[in-house]
């Protein structure tokens, strides 16, 4: 049986991390923290890599799918952003 995940939940995140989302908010950010608060939001708090089925609740399922795109969304800006500038 699938482990089941709590797809509300926000994740801890380091002090670390914490400050960069916060400098990239007030537009103060260094490239190390901008790129480590895109990881936050792709990673943490889209959970873009997250399998999006939850076996037995749809609307948990509907909830990470939306969470997921976000993710996968930045991601292919981001990547088509790099491409346009090589």
């Amino acid at each position: 049986m699938p482990k089941e995940v709590n797809v509300f939940a926000i994740p801890e995140l380091t002090l670390y991390e914490k400050n960069s989302l916060k400098a990239v908010w007030a537009g103060e950010a260094n490239a190390g923290e901008q790129r480590t608060a895109m990881n936050v939001i792709i990673d943490k708090l889209s959970m873009a890599d997250f399998m999006a089925y939850q076996v037995g609740s749809f609307d948990q399922t509907a909830f990470l799918n939306g969470r997921s795109f976000v993710g996968k969304a930045t991601r292919r800006i981001l990547k088509l952003e790099q491409e346009n500038t090589q």
